[in-house]
């Protein structure tokens, strides 16, 4: 879901507009290619906008297609700073990074049109920019439009049951 569909009046020439790429993944990767064959570096790109979150004021970057590093990072399982188990966090990579560059590049009339973002660990394995989308049956958002009971309330409630302490934050869902 975004707003406008991906339409932007916004830094291009009066009754114009700018559209995404059709496939911002494989832009990416053509991007990536001319890098490689100009500099002969292998680095990630990432193709992003703004967007907006719900009840939040300000635009934040988003990545609409990438290739060259890891997109989405599961953490579940993993251990948090008291040792209990993540249930269900996901590290967004490639949106971190994108909110990071949109940062730097700015959406008025900065005309930065590269971030360089160093430090970022090559994917171990390519990640399609599916990975980066959220099925609406275990969105939290859109449980707030369609009420459900999906398989992550029922994680949510399972740990519970097995904990004395309380996840006031699993109450929200």
């Amino acid at each position: 879901m975004t707003a406008n569909a991906g339409i932007d009046h916004k830094n291009v020439p009066p009754r114009t507009a700018i559209l995404w790429p059709k496939d911002p993944s494989k832009a990416a990767a053509k991007i990536q290619r001319g890098i490689f064959d100009l500099l002969g570096k292998r680095v990630g790109v990432s193709v992003i906008d703004s967007r907006v979150a719900p009840l939040r004021a300000g635009t934040i970057g988003v990545t609409l297609g990438a290739v060259g590093f890891e997109l989405v990072r599961d953490c579940r399982g993993k251990k948090d700073l008291y040792g209990k188990p993540l249930l269900i966090t996901k590290l967004a990579v490639a949106d971190d990074i994108a909110c990071a560059a949109h940062l730097v590049m700015g959406e008025v009339a900065e005309r930065t049109p590269v971030a360089v973002v160093r430090g970022i660990t090559p994917a171990p394995k390519v990640q399609k920019a599916e990975t980066m989308i959220m099925p609406p049956d275990l969105c939290l958002f859109m449980g707030v439009f369609k009420p459900k009971r999906g398989r992550l309330k029922a994680e949510c409630r399972a740990k519970r049951k097995t904990s004395k302490k309380r996840y006031p934050a699993v109450e929200l869902v």
